[in-house]
This record gives structure tokens, C-alpha cells and sequence, in this order.
């Protein structure tokens, strides 16, 4: 597919398919669409979807500990009302805490989830784009 710069749809068609691929345990595929995405959206709320997108990837390959870094970073997001998730959006993000709840003791979830409170959100995507999902 080839994509012209600044389209609107070229982003959502992104996410979609992502989250697409993630619900068929496709991580891989899933990861490459999200983290394609994240490199080129500014919007707060795609952005926030491809983290929860990578951190399910993240998940399915037994990487607990860094999806629960992105979802602490997309948490505080949302403590401080920058970011505001739709039923889809908030479905997906307590789908992967569930996910991500049952992989770790609470010790372990908790100290991961505080190192990703304190991220930036560009260290959270920074993050996102490396991580390897295969």
C-alpha cells in the first residue's frame, strides 16, 4: 500500500488493522501496524492506541514488564485528563491491564506500572518502537 503524507485515513486504517491482528494473536503483524502508525501520528489518542496495541503484542510474547510500562505511561495520560478514551479505546486498554495483571505477581506488576507512570510519553513511544514482537 502506499500512503501519502498527512492522510487522515492512513492512521486509523493503521490502528484498525493493528488491533485487528492482535485479536487474531498475530503480534508480529500487529506490532509492525501500530509502531508504523506511532511514527507518524501526533494525536494523543491514536498515539495511546498504538501503546495499548504494542502492549497486548508485548503480552502475547510474554514481555509483561514493558507492556505494563506502556499502560502506566497511557494511565497517567488519563489521571490528568489529557487523554480521553471511547468505550473501544477503554475496552482495549482493560483488556491489556487484565492481560497484563495475570502474567505478574503484584509486586512485580506494581513496581512496572510506577516505572511507566513516571515516562514521558515520548519515552513511552520511544520504547514502543523497539520493542520486539516476532
Amino acid at each position: 500500500i502506499h500512503w501519502e503524507t498527512g492522510n487522515i485515513f492512513q492512521k486509523n486504517t493503521l490502528s484498525l488493522l493493528g488491533s485487528a491482528e492482535i485479536n487474531l494473536v498475530h503480534p508480529g503483524q500487529a506490532a509492525r501496524h501500530f509502531k508504523e502508525c506511532l511514527q507518524i501520528s501526533t494525536d494523543l489518542y491514536v498515539i495511546a492506541v498504538c501503546l495499548i496495541g504494542i502492549a497486548r503484542a508485548a503480552l502475547q510474547t510474554n514481555q509483561s514488564r514493558t507492556a505494563v510500562h506502556l499502560l502506566g505511561t497511557c494511565q497517567r495520560q488519563m489521571e490528568t485528563k489529557t487523554l480521553q478514551f471511547g468505550r473501544v479505546g477503554k475496552n482495549e486498554y482493560e483488556r491489556a491491564w487484565a492481560e497484563a495483571k495475570a502474567q505478574l505477581d503484584e509486586y512485580a506488576f506494581d513496581q512496572a506500572l510506577s516505572e511507566g507512570q513516571a515516562m514521558t510519553l515520548n519515552e513511552a513511544v520511544s520504547l514502543a518502537l523497539v520493542v520486539q514482537v516476532e
